[in-house]
């Protein structure tokens, strides 16, 4: 049973189509469809304000003690800080979309929702019939952002933010007791891709959607 779910899941997080004939009459049938995410664009990294470099700084020491960043660390001959973020991964990271259908006896059901959605509860078709799924997943990032002059009373921002992301997955087949648990890491940054192991090359890909870093760039007002 551990290793026909583990199959299943590995399979369900490659993006592949799952069809089966479970016990079930009219049979259980549906498939699993993955939309990989585009990449953020890089003006989105980097801003200029009209402020000299030391007010720019203290705009951004200000800005952090409001927000729901944590400062880390504060390298003030560098210029530059290193903040903290957890929270709900989704307005922050692009892992495409998921999209499956099932239909039995009961009737047809489709999900359609963001993959990286900090819960998400759903069902999938396999060889052995119906599965239901708990996917869960959650970020935790740290966000570089570096101050240079850009000119006179000019400063220019620059954030760069690195990414880890943890997901969860339960899967069980409808009707049976028990389950399998999967969990993944990956790691990437503001202009790179992650992609989950679970799944193999090509599994589960994300990419920094910019919002995190335009929500530190914000601070520099």
């Amino acid at each position: 049973m551990r290793k026909s779910l583990a199959l299943l899941s590995a399979a369900f997080l490659a993006g592949c189509a799952a069809t089966g004939g479970g016990p079930t009459t009219p049979p259980t049938t549906g498939g699993v469809e993955y939309r990989q995410p585009e990449a953020a664009s890089e003006s989105k990294f980097a801003k200029t304000v009209n402020k000299p470099l030391d007010a720019a700084w203290r705009a951004l020491s200000a800005g952090v003690e409001k927000s729901p960043f944590l400062l880390q660390n504060a390298n003030v001959q560098g210029n530059s800080m290193t903040l903290r973020f957890s929270g709900d991964p989704e307005p922050y990271v692009d892992c495409g979309r998921i999209v499956s259908e099932a239909k039995n006896a009961k009737g047809k059901r489709k999900y359609d929702f963001p993959a990286s959605s900090a819960r998400q509860q759903y069902e999938i078709v396999g060889q052995k019939g119906l599965y239901a799924v708990d996917r869960r997943m959650t970020l935790e990032a740290r966000i570089q952002v570096a101050l240079n002059e850009a000119g006179p009373a000019k400063t220019r921002a620059r954030a760069k933010a690195y990414y880890t992301l943890t997901k969860t997955i339960l899967v069980r087949r409808v009707g049976a007791g028990g389950g399998d648990t999967t969990r993944d890491e990956v790691e990437f940054d503001s202009t790179g891709a992650g992609v989950f192991q679970v799944g193999g090359k090509d599994g589960t890909v994300c990419r920094a959607t910019g919002k995190l870093e335009a929500e530190a760039l914000a601070l520099v007002k």
